[in-house]
């Protein structure tokens, strides 16, 4: 978990900054985690200017990535939703595993 009261103050000025330039930017529904483009560039700024993990730390096939596509399979995120990012299910399939 964060400790946000470890950051540094140069830190916490960096996610400010951060957060200011992307409040606007649209998010996909977190189940679509692997393929926003968003929550990558989040990512990639957090990681690399507050954090000070390299850019390979958050390029394709990099940790990051990897934990994004796992998230994204979760069952607890990902629910009953549809596996393509454009699919809309609502999550209402029919689920038997006893036959």
């Amino acid at each position: 978990m964060l400790d946000v009261t470890a950051l540094t103050k140069k830190q916490l000025n960096a996610a400010v900054s951060i957060f200011d330039a992307m409040k606007s930017t649209d998010l996909l529904p977190i189940h679509q985690i692997d393929v926003d483009s968003g929550r990558h560039e989040l990512d990639r700024r957090l990681a690399t200017e507050v954090f000070g993990f390299s850019e390979e730390f958050v390029e394709k096939g990099g940790p990051v990535d990897l934990l994004r596509l796992k998230l994204a399979q979760e069952p607890s995120i990902r629910g009953g939703k549809g596996i393509d990012a454009g699919d809309e299910e609502d999550g209402c399939e029919s689920e038997t595993e006893d036959g």
